[in-house]
């Protein structure tokens, strides 16, 4: 049996939309196009408004949050201005007790300086004197 391919011929009015006028086949029904297009507005207003409202949060949590953020950022430089500085100072008394270390190990006067202001220590031959800023209360004797 021989194959037989039919053919169907279209009439202008069944190729293209009613009142279109573009020439475009009816491949889909007009609301169906309609809907499409329809689509395509509503995302590209809906999009700028989402991309804003992204926007608007980044920048809350960036600029206004107290969790995070820049003012979290100004605190923890603030702390860490204040733990160098007690740093430095932590180090320069660490270095005068290193000076205060050496002059014991090498120096007699440093240890003689020490009893002698620390542990009232004075030589033999020393006189010593006790210099009261305030004279002592007056003591009040009673007859009887």
């Amino acid at each position: 049996m021989p194959h037989v391919t039919p053919v169907v011929t279209l009439s202008k009015s069944s190729e293209t939309e009613a009142g279109n006028s573009s020439g475009r086949p009816n491949g889909r029904p007009a609301s169906v196009a309609r809907l499409g297009r329809l689509a395509g507005k509503v995302v590209l207003s809906v999009l700028p408004l989402l991309l804003i409202g992204l926007s608007v949060a980044l920048n809350y949590q960036l600029w206004l949050s107290d969790t995070q953020g820049l003012p979290k950022v100004r605190l923890l430089q603030a702390a860490l201005q204040e733990q160098q500085d007690e740093n430095a100072q932590l180090a320069e008394r660490n270095q005068s007790l290193a000076a205060e270390v050496r002059n014991l190990k090498e120096g007699v006067d440093a240890i003689e300086e020490l009893a002698r202001t620390e542990l009232g220590m004075i030589h033999k031959d020393e006189t010593f004197f006790r210099v009261l800023e305030s004279p002592p209360p007056a003591l009040s004797v009673t007859r009887e």
